[in-house]
This record gives structure tokens, sequence and C-alpha cells, in this order.
């Protein structure tokens, strides 16, 4: 296949997007009587969850969340091709011995509290690239084997400034499902991956290890940014952009830092490690962190929300801090780093998921094909003027506010035709009009359109001045 699946300089989008059929998360007591503890499939009051000591607690949160994500699945370990995971921990102790007893051919991977963004995104492309039918991600955290390894002991009784997080005792797994495999429906809806965006290494030179909020918030900004600018699109795109543990300080840093670029998130954003505790009730001061944190909030919140169809789409964005005991202790700043994943919510139907979305779209958009065909057949109409109402028509379906639940029908149906470029070309002067006023009119349509598209355009109109036209 010669399907062009890159997008700007670092996304992907997915040709054929991997379905998350299954996901299960696991969390500690503290968790457990926060904002979502309803929503987790297990709270376990038991912090060492019967065993001997925290790091293998935090293994056994991984083995019971990925039991749970292939159980609603509807899969046995076996029917797994890999297992992409990681923890915070040395060497990723907690998931060698978590994950040991599956016998799953396995991908280690390390982005710190990003840890869940990062196995989602490579477990996607491996689906995606048909490497694979069935994959987990998964990940998890620990307050103890993480205060152990990367700050004080916990006998220590170590005083807490108001910018520090807590870190999260949980365990997040998801299954992805390619659309081809023979996996049958179980729920009302699923929620596919659609693409992604790999942030990069950012480091504004911090080094406080107890404001992580703010050596993580330039690697989201960084990520959300590029993801905005890859696909050609705004805030108002996603019901809701998820940072993984920015906590309150972080959060604030993030909405500002984009709003410097022209890009206001305030009424998207949802923060992970913000609303996880009860921050003041719980004395969490700033928030929750972890691993733990962005998975078990994934797996136990955000999937339901979208599964209800409360939200449409998300744009998934875990945030990491790159430090180690060796390198605080070596006097080095804290890079950060995020990688965003772009989630939206599908119907499904039957075996393969999504399936009857290639038949509808084929449908639809043949429909709005053969109506051109009988309007120039049986009209003095010239190809031209019908090929700008059809993009006028797009246009006019977006001020109206019906293309995008026409879109939602008839998938690609509805895109495909010059419709789709019609609400392309509205939804970017919209924009630019709400962020520079009058002047966005000019080039909100172009810059929205992309470099290609938009180079006919002027080059078009361009031809159109020096050669005669003989449209009339």
């Amino acid at each position: 296949m010669n399907e062009k699946k890159m997008v700007g300089k670092r996304s992907v989008l997915f040709s054929r997007p991997p379905i998350i059929i299954g996901a299960g998360s696991v969390a500690g007591e503290k968790e457990g009587n926060g904002a979502f503890g309803k929503c987790f499939d297990m709270v376990e009051e038991d912090p060492l969850f019967g065993g001997k000591t925290w790091e293998e607690a935090e293994s056994k949160m991984q083995q019971l969340a990925t039991r749970i994500a292939l159980r609603k699945a509807g899969l046995e370990p076996q029917e797994i091709r890999y297992l992409v995971a990681g923890d915070l921990l040395g060497q990723l102790i907690a998931t060698s011995f978590g994950i040991m007893n599956f016998n799953i051919p396995m991908f280690g991977v390390y982005g710190a509290c990003s840890t869940m963004g990062e196995s989602l995104a490579i477990g996607a492309m491996l689906v995606d690239g048909e490497f694979a039918d069935y994959v987990v991600a998964l990940t998890s955290s620990h307050f103890a084997s993480a205060e152990k390894q990367f700050r004080y002991p916990l006998a220590y009784g170590s005083q807490r400034p108001y910018s520090a997080t807590w870190t999260v005792t949980g365990s997040g797994a998801v299954v992805l499902a390619s659309s081809r495999a023979k996996w049958k429906r179980k729920e009302t809806g699923y929620v596919e991956v659609t693409g992604i965006t790999t942030g990069t290494i950012t480091d504004y030179g911090i080094k406080d290890s107890m404001n992580m909020g703010a050596c993580m918030a330039p690697a989201a900004c960084d990520a959300i940014l590029h993801n905005f600018k890859d696909m050609g699109i705004g805030p108002d795109y996603y019901d809701c952009i998820v940072t993984g543990d920015l906590g309150t300080i972080g959060q604030r840093i993030l909405i500002d830092m984009l709003r410097g670029y022209g890009y206001d998130i305030e009424k998207q954003h949802f923060d992970c490690g913000t609303e996880i505790y009860y921050n003041k009730e719980q004395g969490t001061n700033a928030g929750g962190s972890g691993c733990g944190c962005s998975a078990i909030t994934l797996c136990g919140y955000i999937l339901q929300k979208m599964q209800k169809k409360e939200w449409k789409r998300v744009l998934f964005v875990p945030t990491g801090a790159l430090l180690s005991t060796v390198s605080f202790n070596e006097g080095n700043s804290i890079p950060g780093i995020a990688h965003a994943v772009m989630l939206e919510g599908i119907s499904g139907s039957g075996k393969g998921g999504g399936r009857m979305d290639y038949v509808t779209a084929f449908l639809i958009g043949g429909a709005i094909c053969a109506i051109v065909q009988v309007i120039m057949d049986n009209t003095k109409l010239l190809p031209g003027r019908i090929m700008v109402g059809l993009v006028c028509a797009g246009a006019i379906l977006s001020f109206f506010g019906l293309y995008e639940p026409f879109a939602d029908w008839a998938k690609s149906g509805a895109s495909v035709p010059l419709i789709g470029f019609g609400h392309l070309l509205f939804k970017g002067v919209k924009e630019a009009v709400d962020k520079q006023g009058f002047i966005g009119t000019f080039y909100g349509g172009l810059e929205s359109a992309a470099v290609g598209i938009s180079g006919a355009l002027i080059m078009g109109y361009l031809a159109s001045l020096v050669f005669k036209s003989k449209m009339k």
C-alpha cells in the first residue's frame, strides 16, 4: 500500500484506525476516594496488594489491569501479539515481573509519566501497520515505590510544598484491535485511535523536582501545538484536550503558553492530575502525578465518557518529567516530554468494529457524485460552476452547524467530495477571524487548506487574470 500516513512534521493519521475493545483500571484506596473512584474497575484498600514490597504491589496492579482489559475484550493472553508497557522504576522492574507470566512478546518503553501515551502510540502503529491484530498497552505507578526511588523514604515524613504532586497508585491497560480482526461487539460504543503526534524533549532549565508541572508544561504545549499545526485544526476540533499530570500550576502555565501562540484551550482543557483527587480535602497539593495518573483516568473515566457519547473527539496528552536520581543529584535540569494521541468515539457494528463505515462512505459519496453527474448531463452548468457550488454547500452547512453531524453519519462520503473542502475553508476562516479579527478573512481559508491546495487556489486565480475564461 502507498497510503500517505505521515502528516506534517511529526504526526501520523492511521488509515485503519485501531479500536480500543477493552480497558482495565486498578486503583489504590486514596484514588478510590477521589473524584473518579466509582469509575475504576477495582479499588484495593491494601497498599501492598497482598505482596511483601511496594514494587511487588505495582507488579500485581499490572497483572490485574491486564486481566480485566483482556476479559472485557473477550480475549486470552495467547491471542495478544504484542504488549507495550513500562513504569517509573529502574529497568522497568514493575512491568518485567508483572507481565512475565503472560508470556506475551513485549516492548518495554519509558516516557516517565507520559508512558501511557507512548505505549498507546506504538501499539496503534503496530496494529495499523498490520504487524498485529491485538496489542495491549499498559503502565502503572505506585505512590510508595515512586517515593522510595525518587524522593525520600516514607518514614522520613518530608514536608511537601504547594507545587508538589502526589504519585497515583494505579495501573491502566487497554486492548487495541485491528478492524480486520474477528472480534465481536460487546458494548454499545467503541473508541478508535485516529492519529498521534510524537513529542520532543523540552528543557526550560527547571531543576525543582517538587514542581513537576512547570517542567512538563512546555512539553505538553509543544505536542499540542504541533498536533494543531500538522492536522490543520484548532482547539474546537476536540471536545476535550486531556493532559496527564500537570497539576494546578502546570495547567495554568500550559494554557498561558498556548495563548501566546494564538490558541485558547481553557474551555476544552482537562488535566488528569488536577481532577483525579479532591486536592484540598485529600492533601494532595497540586494534584496527582505518575504513570498511573493518566492511565487509570483514561481507562476508568475518559473512555466511559466517550462510549456514552458525551465526548466525541479527545486529544489525550500524557506528560512526563525525564529525571533520575543520578541526573538530579548531579545538578542537571529536568527535561519534559509529552505524546498526543487522537481518540474518537465510534458506534461500531458487528464483527470487525467499524467496517460499515466504509459502506456508508461509499454509498453517500457515490450518491453525491451521481447527483453531480445528473446535473452536468441535464443542465447547461459547466463543471467549474458545479464544483464551486459544492464548495459553497460545504461552507453553508458548516455555517449552520450541519456539516459535522452529516460527516459523523456519512464518514468519508461527506469529506471526500468538495463539500468537505468547503467545510475546511469555512472552519479556517472562522478560527482566523476569532484570533485576528477581520484580517483573518483573507488568510484563514488558505492556511487551513494546506500548502498544496492553497497553491492551487492562488495559481488558479492568477491564471484567470492572464487567460480569457471560457466559462459564461
